[in-house]
């Protein structure tokens, strides 16, 4: 919505009853409470949404006169004005309001100026402080490793340390760090009884970082379930270094972004006795990008899929690469699709599922009925639009497409030529998200259909076979 569109509304809203709704990313919610109070239009409330939490302003007359938050640390009045001037993204909707109790005497002008100062002071704030981690391993050598990387090259500190989870517990009585690191075979207490006990107790952002084995899969996936944002594992060559180093510097950039407030934990999936028969050619193709957040709900959303019939499925989800082709294979064994790690060659056909890092960029190559996926450069990492052009073109009206969770590309070119074929997009609902900002970036580009639970997109096309 943009601030023309926002005033033209405004300059109307007192011959109208009912509210109207927008995404802030453009215009900033300062901009907006302005408008509101040099528009006058009786008593109004702006309800705010984001990942934050929830909260509201009250207008009489074009003069602020309450103001709201809600959630673990709830506030009113001035301070809980200032509070939410500091919100920069997310959903509102502007509607009448009752008459409330006048908690706020000074003039909306003088507000605003003092809520610029502050929001000004807690931005420089918060770019000079090194993001707060706490490592959990009893490798006394990697911790060492990690510490450094952290510290040296991600502009972040460790506050703490700990071999166990029992360790690990104690000191969190006493801390709040933004991010944990947590391997998953400790002595005393293990790594996931720990991630259990900190999602109960106070749920935090968690990187599970242990060595990948055989026996080691399913309790990498069991934390995933759980809620931990992503699983690195621990590298053993320089080229795995400098993955991990990437993936760790974006994890601490964005970490103070994530939320766990409101998400669902996916079930472990029960072996599948007999897969569907795989189809030459996919009828219609469902397109699936995650990011950080992804992979918790591919476990939630896969289940869904199989009360369908003739569909092919590619799934892009940001994760590190030596962790592709045993998230698949785990994945496969409860899935009734064919599912596997996407090669250079794939045919894409029906009843089968495809799923790739974002390491490469793919595209499709169609010759009469059927379809093959090829890499465009091993040394590009995913340009999503250049494989939406490709699939738009061909699948058309039977494209879906589903944004997930931290899907932190530019989609943007890619997403207007799904719509300009007829095809369909569909967002997960931000206030479920782990990493929401993306999502609330690529609403504001009003191209998508509907923000959903992932899971009910098997139900969308049901509806639609």
């Amino acid at each position: 919505m943009s601030e023309q569109d926002l005033l033209s509304i405004l300059e109307q809203i007192h011959t109208k009853q009912e509210g109207f709704c927008g995404i802030l990313t453009g215009i900033s919610l300062p901009d907006l409470v302005q408008m509101l109070c040099q528009v006058p239009c009786g008593n109004k409330k702006i309800s705010f949404q984001s990942q934050k939490g929830n909260g509201a302003i009250y207008f009489t007359d074009g003069e602020i006169v309450h103001a709201e938050t809600s959630g673990c640390n709830p506030q009113s009045g001035e301070e809980a004005f200032y509070e939410l001037l500091c919100w920069r993204e997310g959903r509102f909707i502007v509607t009448d309001a009752n008459h409330v109790l006048k908690t706020i005497q000074a003039p909306w002008h003088a507000l605003l100026m003092e809520a610029m100062r502050r929001t000004d002071e807690r931005a420089a704030s918060s770019n000079s402080r090194p993001t707060d981690v706490m490592i959990v391993d009893d490798s006394r050598l990697f911790v060492n490793v990690l510490e450094k990387a952290l510290t040296e090259q991600c502009n972040a500190r460790v506050v703490g340390k700990a071999v166990d989870g029992k360790t690990a517990l104690g000191l969190l009585n006493g801390i709040r760090p933004d991010l944990l690191t947590i391997d998953i075979t400790m002595p005393v207490m293990a790594g996931d009884v720990l991630l259990k006990n900190i999602m109960i107790r106070s749920p935090a952002p968690v990187l599970l970082m242990s060595s990948m084995g055989s026996g080691t899969l399913p309790k990498i996936m069991e934390f995933l379930r759980l809620g931990a944002v992503d699983y690195l594992p621990k590298p053993a060559s320089e080229p795995e270094w400098a993955d991990c180093l990437e993936r760790l510097k974006r994890h601490v950039q964005d970490v103070r972004h994530y939320s766990l407030r409101h998400i669902s934990r996916a079930k472990g999936g029960m072996p599948v006795m007999h897969k569907r028969g795989i189809l030459e050619r996919a009828e219609r193709l469902l397109v699936v990008l995650g990011g950080v957040g992804g992979i918790l709900e591919i476990q939630r959303l896969l289940p869904a899929l199989c009360g369908l019939e003739g569909i092919g499925v590619v799934i892009f989800q940001d994760m590190a690469e030596g962790f592709l082709q045993p998230f698949a294979d785990y994945l496969s064994k409860s899935f009734c699709f064919h599912l596997s790690a996407m090669k250079n060659g794939d045919i894409l056909q029906g009843n089968a599922c495809k799923i790739a890092s974002w390491r490469h960029t793919w595209r499709f190559d169609a010759r009469q009925d059927t379809v093959s996926l090829s890499v465009v450069s091993r040394e590009s990492p995913l340009d999503f639009n250049v494989f939406l052009n490709d699939a738009a073109k061909y699948y058309g009206v039977n494209l879906y497409v589903l944004i997930l969770s931290g899907a932190r590309l530019d989609v943007e070119a890619g997403l207007q030529e799904v719509v300009t074929h007829g095809g369909h997009i569909f967002l997960q609902n931000a206030d479920s998200a782990i990493f929401a900002d993306p999502l609330l970036q690529i609403a504001a580009l009003e191209l998508e259909e509907a923000s959903i639970d992932p899971a009910k997109i098997a139900e969308i096309l049901m509806t639609r076979q």
